[in-house]
């Protein structure tokens, strides 16, 4: 009788998992910087009608969680893991940094491929390229349509900001595009444009993976003049920056329109699963609003990790569009979670956890596939206001307060360190109706003197306004514990010295590969060895800093690094002098 009941909890189980009739093609729309208050269907000063109707008939993930910027974002979306696991947990990748996710990492695009999937990209990748492997194109991508860099100019896709490295930016599988075909298109247009070329070129039968990654609506604030109408009686009221950033959402929304217009007449729309969200929260100095979240991108507040994301798709019952998915989800679960619906097979490999969930989307009453997250932790990031409290529970472990991280679990939310720069505020419980500059800017704080440690309850402070941390002592132990655990487990951020090489003024003019071979990416290094300020008086042992010295592999900037550490530069310098000795 028992052989009976496991058998028919393991069909239940995989039935339950594996929904979908056919292999639907998945199209993931991932939008750039946008506030968590910028669309029309929760702010209706912002004009999106077609983003608006989409959400209409949409699975609304009330709890889905991001990384505070854009690459680690990316790279937890694309592995299925915490970027804790391949040294991407430290920041965005610069152009000339040769970093990158680790080339023995499956990709999704991989999983998917290897599943009979078509496969493409189109827009921004900013995952690194200083090797050839490293490109999207030979990451499980049959198509990619987009550029290399983490932001250029929309116009003529240059690297924009990037005034000491003015390289052309924009790549069609290896080909560089030439100015004359794509100068003075506005990148979204010609991401969307290729969109539905690709469409037409291929028949719908077979199942298509598509991640069209959106330039907008990060920086540089550059629009497009037909949709500025649309908020041509605000000018008196909104500041130029939050005008400029709503004209952005609303071309952004023209083209999402295109897209699924065309998903729908070349046959594709019935059998397809769209996501919807952001790689993290928007950015208030350049219009955004996060209401009524605290914080902003580049924070580990919700409003710098919690994102807008839902799924459109014809094959949702009818009695879930409209629905909200109130459980945790965590950007790393969209890895197992889109394979497992899709009937492909979710790549493990041993030694490497999986750190994303299989969530039932398309079941109507779900089981809870977490409880817990981390959301943060970036062992370069210290800084200490002098808490003076004593935490027994990291007596002889690895971590302490003064590093900036953050986890979650239930209704519970600890953070440590500095949570961020600027942008720690909240916004008052209305939203700011003019978004004149007085109105948007954010509120400060009250001055938290002499603490590292803070605990929210999520559940009844979503603003994040009142720190529980000396009431729920217990609950800060076992966080931080959990943290500790984490710290122990990652391996050394990819935080690798710029590289002139890179440089396009060798390339043509051009943003390329520049290096022939991978750098060791660090996978089997754990920190326990190299980062325990508790077992030695400095940061490095003699040995580990020698070898990280001479080591041809490891370039990362050591005297970036130190400075980041209180209290370690002379014990650095000492062993430095050493070694030129």
């Amino acid at each position: 009788m028992s052989s009976f009941f496991f058998y028919l909890f393991l069909f239940c189980s995989t039935f339950s998992q594996k929904v979908l009739e056919k292999k639907p093609h998945v199209i993931f729309v991932l939008v750039d910087d946008l506030g968590f208050d910028d669309l029309g269907y929760v702010n209706r000063d912002v004009i999106s009608p077609n983003i608006d109707a989409l959400a209409k008939d949409a699975l609304h993930l009330k709890k889905h969680y991001v990384q505070p910027s854009c690459t680690p974002s990316r790279a937890a979306f694309l592995t299925g893991r915490y970027n804790i696991r391949m040294g991407m947990q430290s920041g965005v990748i610069r152009a000339t940094e040769p970093e990158g996710i680790p080339l023995r990492e499956t990709l999704l695009s991989e999983a998917f491929k290897q599943c009979g999937y078509r496969t493409s990209l189109q827009g921004k990748w900013h995952l690194g390229f200083y090797t050839y492997k490293h490109c999207p194109q030979i990451r499980g991508f049959d198509r990619f349509y987009g550029f290399y860099l983490g932001s250029q100019d929309f116009y003529f896709h240059d690297s924009g900001r990037l005034k000491a490295y003015p390289g052309n930016g924009d790549v069609e599988n290896d080909t560089i595009l030439d100015d004359l075909h794509t100068n003075g298109t506005y990148s979204t247009k010609l991401f969307v444009d290729d969109f539905i070329n690709d469409l037409a070129k291929h028949d719908p039968a077979v199942p298509l993976f598509n991640y069209v990654s959106f330039q907008d609506v990060h920086g540089p604030l550059q629009t497009v003049n037909k949709f500025k109408k649309h908020y041509e009686n605000k000018t008196d009221t909104w500041t130029h920056e939050r005008i400029l950033i709503s004209t952005k959402i609303t071309t952004l929304d023209h083209h999402i329109g295109k897209m699924v217009t065309a998903l729908k007449e070349k046959n594709y729309w019935n059998n397809t699963v769209l996501v919807f969200t952001s790689d993290n929260g928007g950015q208030p100095k350049e219009g955004a609003s996060n209401w009524p979240l605290r914080g902003s991108k580049g924070t580990i507040y919700d409003g710098g990790l919690k994102s807008r994301a839902f799924i459109a798709s014809p094959l949702l019952q009818n009695r879930m569009k409209g629905q909200n998915y109130n459980y945790l989800f965590h950007v790393s679960d969209w890895f197992p979670t889109l394979l497992t619906l899709s009937g492909c097979d979710v790549p493990r490999k041993e030694g490497r956890p999986l750190d994303g969930k299989i969530h039932e989307l398309f079941v109507y009453k779900p089981k809870k596939a977490r409880n817990k997250m981390l959301h943060y932790l970036d062992p370069l990031s210290q800084f200490d206001y002098g808490d003076p409290r004593h935490f027994e529970v990291l007596d002889d472990r690895a971590f302490n307060t003064t590093i900036k991280a953050s986890y979650r679990q239930g209704r519970w939310k600890i953070i440590t360190g500095k949570p961020c720069g600027n942008g720690c505020g909240y916004i008052k419980n209305e939203r700011p109706w003019n978004y004149a500059k007085n109105k948007m800017k954010l509120i400060d704080m009250p001055k938290e003197k002499n603490k590292n440690v803070w605990l929210y309850d999520m559940h009844k402070d979503k603003s994040e306004k009142f720190d529980r941390s000396a009431q729920k002592p217990w609950v800060v132990n076992r966080l931080l514990t959990k943290l500790a655990d984490l710290y122990d487990e990652q391996v050394m951020p990819q935080r690798r010295e710029a590289s002139d090489a890179a440089n396009p003024k060798h390339h043509g003019g051009v943003w390329m590969p520049w290096r022939k071979n991978e750098i060791f990416d660090y996978t089997e290094q754990s920190y326990r060895d190299n980062f325990s300020i508790k077992e030695s008086t400095c940061l490095f042992n003699e040995k580990t800093l020698d070898e990280l010295v001479v080591s041809p592999a490891f370039s990362v900037d050591l005297r970036k690094l130190q400075k980041k550490i209180d209290g370690q530069k002379t014990c650095f310098m000492k062993h430095k002098r050493n070694k030129r000795q």
